[in-house]
């Protein structure tokens, strides 16, 4: 085997390879990339999510002018929202293929907390969509639990 020849080949392997590496590695590595941040989303979002809930349900039991400052963060392509009887999220999921409690075709994947019945809500904010880091007052009022920045 001459010299040329073996050159030639290692050169044809390292050829080989890089194109290996273009077509299959990289394409998954941002592919799992994606699913990971898509992860975070969702589970940073019910996170806050449920810190309201919980703050909430603590201010709904004490007296009349009981507040909590909660510091939270929604996600890009996330929103939390508020209604009288609930609080729920959405997160938009970016990578395919969705998982299988999230919207199939959409992406879309949603929570509601059902809030405990002495917590009649007045969301003075309907919701908050990210990317935001927002402050939020819960307080408890004459009969009702407010809800706002």
């Amino acid at each position: 085997m001459k010299k040329g020849q073996a050159s030639i080949e290692f050169m044809f392997l390292i050829l080989i390879s890089i194109v290996y590496i273009t077509t299959a590695v990289m394409p998954m590595a941002r592919n799992a990339q994606g699913l990971a941040y898509d992860t975070e989303n969702v589970s940073r979002t019910n996170s806050e999510a449920q810190k309201i809930v919980n703050a909430i349900t603590n201010i709904s039991m004490q007296s009349a002018g009981s507040r909590e400052t909660l510091t939270i963060f929604v996600p890009e392509n996330s929103a939390i929202t508020c209604a009288t009887t609930k609080i729920s999220f959405t997160t938009t999921l970016q990578e395919k293929p969705f998982p299988g409690q999230c919207d199939s075709k959409t992406g879309i994947c949603t929570k509601e907390f059902t809030l405990p019945l002495s917590a009649t809500m007045d969301c003075k904010i309907p919701g908050i969509n990210g990317p935001v880091a927002t402050k939020v007052i819960i307080e408890k009022q004459a009969g009702t639990v407010a809800f706002y920045q």
